[in-house]
């Protein structure tokens, strides 16, 4: 009798086991209504079932904003009037303290600042770089990617820059002075200039008193990274608004270029876990590029400033 008064209790148990497993979505459910405690009960399941990514992080890059070693090969339209010896002892000293961060980093592939078009000449130039029968130019792309890629042991570097054509609304809007003044913009305009060419020439003072290293690693904090976005969302930006839309259009243009960067950067990875990009740019590339790939859900991003200990 014991025996069967105990399998009795064995289907109220299981039905007691039910009604908690049951009850326990609803519990759920009312602790996750808290996100929108005066909503709708449908508003709160639909936040609760949105469909987030499941795709998790294969990759990891590290976008290096760097300055332009060489003035005279920067196709970039501000140029510093101040050059630093990038060759000079203590530089040389300094990028090697760089190159040494880097190749903790372990890049499986690096990307340069030069066009596709260029890579048969670059692999050309690098082949013989291993082969100790070229001298490295100044550029950043030869002093610190061939460098890095060589100590790596790696067979190539990446070309993966692009460049768009002017907007056809700069060319209609003619001269920029008397189309600002004609649309009355000119004072939005000239605060852009004025503020720009402040920031820039503090950052090119900054060669005749920082070492490369050091110039380097300010050019990758977050504090420079938010000033660079500043630089193309003021002043510039209201020209022709309304009309041409002069300085949107040039906003696109930069946003368009780096948007063409991205998509020729992620296509060097084939579906392979454990890809580590390197990419070595121009400083106020870094902002654009470091949002597309932080928003790729395949992409783990890397800050140079995270693996400084000093």
């Amino acid at each position: 009798m014991k025996f069967y008064s105990k399998l009795l209790d064995i289907p109220l148990l299981l039905m007691g086991a039910f009604t908690i497993l049951n009850c326990s979505p609803a519990i759920q459910e009312s602790s996750e209504e808290s996100h929108f405690p005066n909503a709708s009960s449908q508003l709160n399941k639909a936040y609760n079932n949105f469909p987030t990514t499941e795709i998790e992080a294969k990759h990891k890059v590290l976008v290096l904003g760097t300055f332009h070693f060489n003035n005279a090969s920067n196709s970039s339209q501000v140029k510093g009037k101040e050059e630093m010896d990038i060759l000079s002892k203590e530089n040389q000293e300094q990028l090697n303290l760089l190159l040494s961060v880097l190749k903790s980093y372990g890049p499986t592939k690096i990307a340069i600042e030069l066009r596709p078009e260029y890579q048969q000449k670059i692999d050309s130039i690098y082949r013989e770089y291993r082969a100790g029968r070229y001298i490295l130019k100044t550029d950043e792309a030869f002093q610190l990617g061939f460098k890095l890629a060589k100590q790596m042991g790696h067979e190539k570097l990446y070309c993966v820059d692009n460049y768009t054509q002017l907007p056809e609304t700069v060319s209609k809007a003619g001269n920029w002075e008397k189309y600002a003044d004609s649309l009355g913009h000119t004072q939005l305009w000239r605060a852009y200039d004025k503020e720009n060419s402040r920031f820039n020439s503090y950052m090119d003072s900054l060669k005749t008193v920082l070492n490369a290293y050091e110039l380097i690693k300010l050019f990758n904090t977050k504090k420079y990274t938010a000033r660079t976005e500043q630089t193309w969302v003021t002043g510039l930006v209201n020209l022709g608004h309304g009309d041409l839309y002069v300085g949107a259009d040039l906003l696109g243009r930069w946003y368009k270029r780096n948007a063409r960067i991205y998509a020729n950067t992620i296509n060097l990875i084939p579906k392979l876990e454990n890809e580590r990009l390197l990419i070595i740019y121009g400083a106020a590339h870094k902002s654009v590029l470091d949002k597309l790939f932080k928003a790729n859900p395949e992409y783990e991003l890397i800050q140079l400033e995270d693996r400084i200990r000093d």
